[in-house]
């Protein structure tokens, strides 16, 4: 019985406050331009880029927040639209600061934030140009952060002139390091020292507003922990709480879910074990939210398990909207 629980239980146990956008460094002092990363005659025949923002923890305003977008403030021209068959974005907690030119080192624990996959981003010349993130990424509130931007085959419509604002003052502390040319997308450094400077683009963080995964509690065995789900764009739709063992990413609608489909994620959509997890499939009701909870029994078989959980929103056209993922250990 206790095994079998073991590998049925999942806690989301999280206090998260809904978030304004987060420019790094800050407001763009000047005009600026550079055309690393989104101009790919820089990247030779190859149109193929690996790119890491390396961010202080100072820079971040030691607040938690669930990032689903990320936004750069292009410079010229008027409008460009970039496109790139193979993109990804990959986000890390990192302690490396200042930056290493192994890539790795500087991603010590990769989040997939934008899985690999086709792009086509429009910008648009003094403005915030966004990227939505399809798994938004947690950070933690107090670490230094590392984003990665990787492409291959990127076209431009404006091969020539693509700029983004950027900073070139140390005082900043804010880095870049980049490798370009045939190879890049999994190469495995720097191409050279230069490739390491101050010279990063701006960059907008952006939070969870319209739809996300709450909770409230200890998350100790024999406790209660309360869900709350935030879907404002989905008032009368179905919602479906899933859990599992692991953060995928999972195929899902079109889209991604930051879980992998194992016996967990099985029983939960299934309804197994009712009196545990409450409430997992419901309606999203005004002005935008739902309800759930996970009561937690008291076996120490269960400390120290990691799990994790995020929701869905359905209609009859299929997935309308995929959360965000937390994670959590469970506690004595």
């Amino acid at each position: 019985m206790r095994t079998a629980f073991a590998c049925s239980v999942v806690i989301l146990a999280a206090t998260v406050a809904v978030t304004q956008p987060l420019e790094i460094p800050g407001p763009p002092p000047s005009t600026n331009g550079n055309l690393i990363p989104w101009s790919p005659q820089w990247t030779a025949a190859s149109g193929e880029y690996r790119y890491q923002l390396v961010v202080p923890s100072s820079l971040l305003g030691s607040r938690s927040m669930v990032i689903d977008e990320v936004a750069f403030r292009t410079s010229t021209p008027a409008l460009s639209t970039f496109t790139s068959p193979m993109f990804e974005i990959r986000m890390s907690h990192t302690t490396q600061v200042p930056p290493s030119p192994t890539f790795a080192l500087n991603l010590p624990n990769p989040r997939v934030a934008y899985p690999a996959g086709p792009i086509t981003y429009v910008r648009t010349a003094g403005q915030w140009s966004p990227i939505r993130l399809p798994i938004p990424f947690v950070y933690d509130g107090s670490s230094s952060l590392t984003v990665e931007i990787r492409y291959a085959n990127g076209t431009s419509t404006d091969p020539t002139g693509s700029r983004d604002v950027d900073t070139n003052q140390a005082s900043f502390n804010y880095y870049r390091v980049m490798a370009w040319g045939r190879g890049a997308y999994n190469a495995a450094a720097a191409m050279h020292a230069a490739a390491i400077d101050f010279r990063g683009i701006y960059m907008r963080l952006d939070g969870v507003r319209s739809l996300g995964l709450l909770g409230s509690g200890t998350g100790k065995i024999g406790s209660t922990i309360a869900l709350a789900l935030r879907a404002s764009n989905d008032v009368g739709f179905g919602y479906q709480v899933v859990s599992s063992l692991g953060t995928g990413p999972t195929p899902i609608g079109g889209r991604s879910i930051a879980l992998t489909v194992d016996p967990l994620f099985v029983a939960s959509v299934q309804g197994v074990f009712p009196t545990v997890f409450v409430n997992y499939v419901g309606t999203i009701t005004a002005p935008g939210r739902a309800s759930a909870g996970i009561v937690l029994p008291p076996f120490p078989a269960l400390v120290g398990i990691q799990l994790h959980s995020a929701f869905v929103t359905f209609g009859a056209g299929g997935i309308r909207s995929v959360s965000n993922t937390w994670s959590f250990g469970i506690q004595a």
